[in-house]
């Protein structure tokens, strides 16, 4: 697993202790495993929580992601993928899905038809082979209605697999009034792969976050309720990063977070507009950063190279 891995793995596999729950109500969880149609595990697949909780984590190598939920909530499970458009995509699947248009081939699978709807027009047509032309030439760098990959619910049923468009199929889990540990998992299919020649063992770089998935976490400005703006530089950095707080404050308190929740350190600043926060002698990795002025706090992440 490469650096840009363990950052990501970092920030949306521990973001839960950015959440306040309710102590007094049980606990449930939400899991499940993000494979291929044929049982292969998915890793680094950002899974996103909202509803009664809003959360993401991302899939470990197993293809398995899981959410510790309040019980009695209503909760829906998303998962999703952006990043590498080209992974799996050849002349040789335009050929298939050519060949299918023209009733010389077979696409076998509901699945291997959806991931021939490169348009996402909920069919197979010529210009699902002209966008994949174009982005095999590089004349588009991404999918114009679509992201790379797709999930369905993995327990839904298609009732016509040979056309899976003739119904809505379910690309998100939905657990209301969880009373009960649930398992909610899902098939992965990339799109324009028609003969499965994708890597399955995904990754993601820090830039993939803002492709449509997780655009608002690592984000290192923000405006409190004054409408002061607060910045955070440099991000990435090395042993120390800047807090500029737009004005002075009487007092500042920064709390930073370890990816996993733990607390390394408390301190209080007195009036003053800017703030050094030193961590030499932490390791690489995502640190998050609680900055609270008066009766207000704020988060903001920071990554340290």
């Amino acid at each position: 697993m490469n650096l840009n891995q363990k950052y990501f793995r970092n920030i949306v596999g521990s973001f839960l202790f950015l959440l306040v729950f309710n102590c007094s109500n049980a606990q449930k969880v939400i899991s499940g495993i993000i494979s291929t149609e044929f049982g292969t595990p998915i890793e680094n697949i950002v899974v996103s929580i909202s509803g009664s909780l809003d959360a993401i984590v991302s899939t470990d190598e197993n293809g398995y992601y899981e959410f510790t939920v309040a019980e009695g909530g209503n909760y829906t499970i998303t998962p999703c993928y952006n990043a590498d458009p080209l992974n799996g995509v050849s002349t040789f699947d335009k050929v298939l899905i050519s060949n299918y248009l023209y009733s010389q081939g077979p696409l076998g699978s509901p699945y291997n038809r959806i991931s021939a709807d490169v348009d996402q027009n909920d069919s197979i047509s010529a210009s699902d082979t002209l966008v994949m032309q174009q982005l095999i030439t590089q004349t588009i760098t991404s999918f114009p209605n679509s992201k790379s990959w797709r999930f369905i619910e993995a327990s839904f049923i298609f009732p016509d697999p040979f056309n899976p468009f003739s119904s809505a199929f379910p690309e998100e889990g939905i657990a209301d009034d969880l009373t009960n540990d649930t398992t909610i998992s899902f098939i992965g299919l990339k799109i324009g792969d028609v003969n499965y020649s994708s890597i399955n063992q995904l990754s993601i770089s820090l830039d993939d976050l803002s492709n449509g998935c997780v655009f608002d976490i690592v984000n290192n400005d923000f405006i409190i309720e004054n409408h002061v703006e607060i910045k955070a530089f440099p991000n990435p950095f090395g042993n120390n990063f800047t807090v500029n707080l737009g004005k002075e404050y009487g007092q500042t308190d920064i709390e930073i977070y370890t990816s996993s929740g733990i607390k390394i350190t408390n301190n209080v600043y007195y009036n003053t507009e800017n703030i050094t926060v030193d961590l030499p002698n932490e390791l690489a990795g995502i640190y998050f950063v609680k900055i609270i002025i008066a009766d207000g706090a704020k988060w903001i992440s920071m990554i340290k190279a």
